[in-house]
């Protein structure tokens, strides 16, 4: 994940300003989050029946992440 983070900094997708620690959090919360809801039979049905699913809950959480990401500094550490 070192190195996903490391990339999206380079990048810009990540702010440098943001710890390393900050991001890899947010996106554990989302990994726990989506292996968790994995086991729920129901979800995992969906995304079985449906396998654009699972890559546009991925994309939505990307796109969510990079914008609380850009805008960390502005809101948290005002």
């Amino acid at each position: 994940m070192r190195a996903f983070i490391g990339e999206g900094k380079s990048s810009v997708v990540f702010s440098p300003k943001i710890s390393n620690m900050a991001i890899e959090m947010y996106l554990n919360i989302f990994q726990n989050y989506y292996v968790q809801g994995m086991q729920d039979g129901d979800i995992r049905d969906k995304f079985e029946r449906n396998p654009n699913l699972a890559q546009e809950m991925t994309m939505l959480f990307l796109d969510l992440a990079i914008e609380f990401l850009r805008n960390y500094d502005s809101k948290i550490l005002a």
